[in-house]
């Protein structure tokens, strides 16, 4: 029989993104996105149990903010 996982809670999410978005970008790009994704996680109405529903894994989140194959979204803009 499989254990179930336990849900995260949003001291040991933001904990690992930590670990994984400064591991990933540069010093002041890692502080404003922790500052980002604290704000995220630490908003009352958000529920604990759906962090990784809702944001995903904390490494692959971090993943997602330094995959070069994703341009910058000023660059995604266009003017009607």
């Amino acid at each position: 029989m499989m254990k179930q996982k336990k849900p995260l809670t949003k001291e040991q999410y933001l904990k690992k993104f930590i670990r994984a978005v400064r591991w990933r970008l540069p010093p002041q790009e890692s502080e404003e996105a922790i500052a980002d994704y604290r704000e995220l996680i630490f908003q009352e109405e958000r529920d604990e149990s759906k962090l990784v529903e809702e944001l995903g894994e904390p490494v692959q989140a971090a993943h997602l903010l330094t995959d070069e194959g994703i341009p910058p979204v000023a660059e995604n803009l266009r003017c009607i």
